[in-house]
């Protein structure tokens, strides 16, 4: 499994994701079964931010569809790039070029999902947006099955914000995934990252610090 086609599923996922909740007519979201997903109990757990200890010393931006700017903090060694009004993200110059994920390698990639946007009935949360993604975006991915952990809230800095991880897996190989959505002033930000199998684990405080180190600037209403 290359590195390059793994960021190119996942964007595409959350990419679907948004034609999909701006309105697209194809109602071929079949509710029949999903036996490529597996999870165990869908409970929220309340925990504390434990991110004081992460530094995060650069910043990117990107412009979305919208007009809306997202900006990111990331690590001083990290590599960070715009992509279609998304963020991509490795924790090396040597992984953002790499062919494979190997050992060592974190690669990840964020874009913000307007709360106008996301086809979800009644009113939206962090939690019903980040499970609304994995039912939606795994159909991409139809020869892979996925093991998912419950679903997690936290803190960052000051939003609302919800994790999961778990496992992804397809005939080349299993990788750890790890998906976070933060509500920033009831827009979301849908945040995934990929790791080698048994890695993800160790890069947690790191991953909720990103999420606490996301800013978005909706454009303001014209009139």
């Amino acid at each position: 499994m290359t590195l390059r086609n793994l960021i190119r599923l996942w964007l595409i996922a959350m990419l679907s994701f948004v034609l999909v909740a701006c309105g697209s007519d194809d109602s071929s979201n079949d509710d029949s079964d999903t036996p490529n997903i597996e999870t165990t109990e869908e409970a929220v757990t309340d925990t504390t931010d434990t991110t004081e200890n992460v530094t995060l010393a650069q910043t990117i931006s990107t412009t979305d569809a919208a007009g809306g700017v997202l900006s990111l903090n990331y690590p001083d060694s990290w590599f960070a790039e715009q992509f279609a009004g998304a963020i991509t993200l490795s924790n090396s110059d040597a992984t953002a070029t790499s062919e494979n994920l190997v050992s060592g390698q974190l690669i990840g990639s964020l874009l913000i999902l307007p709360v106008a946007d996301i086809g979800i009935e009644g009113e939206s949360s962090a939690e019903t947006v980040l499970t609304t993604f994995i039912e939606d975006t795994v159909t991409i991915a139809q020869d892979a099955e996925f093991v998912l952990n419950d679903l997690e809230s936290f803190q960052a800095n000051g939003n609302s914000a919800v994790i999961q991880t778990g496992t992804g897996t397809d005939p080349a190989g299993t990788v750890d995934i790890a998906n976070i959505v933060v509500d920033i002033d009831g827009n979301f930000v849908l945040i995934s990252f990929l790791a080698p199998e048994g890695e993800m684990a160790q890069y947690d405080a790191t991953l909720r610090a990103l999420a606490g180190a996301v800013s978005y600037d909706f454009p303001e209403a014209e009139g």
